[in-house]
């Protein structure tokens, strides 16, 4: 798929809120930057459980239709609107704006774009767009981890998981990751991981989690980290230590769970909730600060990116069906 000679991109459309299956493949006429955003050239793009929950009209933040979904981007800057100085045409960066992302050119606001470091690919920098941002903003800013703590990890071989763990054996802290499978279990203790659970061997997560903690001589744990929800959440709530910190990062399983708050006065523990949206607009320094720490982290091999699977972007289905059903070890990558 080349970029068309009548000024055209090749890009994902959807145009119902409904089955992230109902996406087309369309050319659509190529963006032009407005005052704050940069135009990217899309060299790849990542997939999030969030795309398609936006894809079907089940995310807190509802696009008009029709729309370009994708919430991961990397590649070159093509082109800068007014007011923009920190960027120049050639850059790499990365950039994580709410959609906009599975096609072959990209438009962002600059507030929401980082350089991709000198020794990080741009596969490598798709992938930690959104996942980045929101792990050192969930395991330093929120859960305030330390070297040494334990950890609870969801969904810990996927793509924001899978960052995770290798994030907190960055920082001397141990993990604790919950996974499905056993091609998972092996991504993850590659990753460095310090204690697995399989999810899968459970009948009863919620009770199962705490038994399978104590029976690795853990009578809970510091911090959590919950990317899924649902049954999870309701598990791992239940494992947290007193004066522990369970953080919200998002609900990959589509249900979002309910506390009761006299359960949070009994057990003297935090439930946090964790967004990247209010800091990247805020441009907070310490966050900015870690995000490039981290990114130099994945330059230096301290900090690995696994990467599932490359699919081009005329093969959307097959890549989100990938996701869709829980079968990913690391990212799904897009190839415009």
């Amino acid at each position: 798929m080349n970029l068309t000679s009548n000024g055209q991109i090749w890009a994902v459309v959807q145009h119902r809120l409904d089955s992230w299956r109902d996406a087309k493949i369309e050319r659509i006429s190529a963006p032009e930057p407005r005052p704050g955003e940069v135009l990217i050239a899309t060299e790849a793009a990542s997939l999030n459980f969030a795309d398609l929950l936006m894809m079907e009209g089940k995310y807190q933040h509802k696009a008009p239709v029709p729309f370009v979904p994708g919430r991961d981007a990397a590649g070159t800057i093509l082109a800068v609107g007014d007011d923009v100085e920190y960027f120049r045409i050639g850059d790499r960066v990365v950039a994580t704006p709410n959609c906009g992302a599975f096609a072959q050119q990209t438009i962002a606001a600059a507030a929401v774009c980082q350089k991709v470091p000198a020794g990080v690919s741009i596969e490598a920098a798709a992938a930690c767009g959104t996942a980045i941002p929101t792990i050192v903003a969930a395991v330093r800013l929120r859960a305030r981890l330390k070297a040494g703590e334990w950890v609870l990890i969801s969904g810990a071989a996927g793509g924001m998981g899978s960052l995770a763990v290798s994030y907190v054996k960055a920082l001397g802290a141990r993990s604790v990751a919950l996974v499905s499978s056993a091609e998972k279990e092996q991504v993850v203790r590659d990753l460095g991981a310090d204690l697995v659970i399989r999810t899968d061997k459970m009948p009863d997560l919620k009770a199962g989690l705490r038994t399978a903690l104590e029976a690795n001589n853990l009578e809970g744990v510091d911090a959590a980290i919950d990317m899924v929800g649902g049954d999870a959440f309701d598990a791992m709530i239940r494992c947290i230590k007193p004066e522990g910190r369970l953080v919200v990062v998002g609900f990959a399983s589509g249900q979002i769970p309910k506390i009761a708050a006299n359960y949070l006065l009994l057990k003297d523990i935090a439930v946090i909730g964790s967004s990247i949206t209010r800091l990247f607009r805020d441009r907070s320094e310490a966050f900015l600060r870690l995000c490039d720490e981290a990114y130099d982290m994945v330059a230096t091999g301290r900090l690995q990116v696994a990467i599932d699977s490359r699919h081009p972007l005329d093969r959307f289905i097959d890549a989100a069906t990938r996701l869709s059903d829980r079968a990913v070890a690391g990212k799904v990558v897009l190839l415009p």
